[in-house]
């Protein structure tokens, strides 16, 4: 199988516009982030966090109720031995 010149060039062509895009790349990573996007990041955090406080909030909650019951039974168990 004969494999043309203009195949080569084209794939030459093509990895040379790969580097360049890995350069654009490295230069989007490297630049600061906008307004827009620090405050779109911010916002994730905050949602992430709020969602953690609620899960030990929640805990917490049933937490107190478990105190409260056994509290509850240890109180009638004592009121019936005495």
């Amino acid at each position: 199988m004969r494999v043309s010149h203009h195949h080569f060039w084209r794939h030459w062509r093509n990895a040379g516009m790969a580097g360049l895009n890995m350069i654009d790349q490295i230069k989007d990573y490297l630049r600061l982030p906008s307004a827009k996007e620090l405050a779109a990041k911010e916002l994730e955090m905050a949602q992430r966090k709020l969602l953690v406080a609620l899960s030990a909030q929640e805990y917490a909650k049933r937490m107190g109720d478990y105190h409260l019951d056994r509290i509850k039974r240890l109180t009638a168990y004592l009121k019936d031995e005495a």
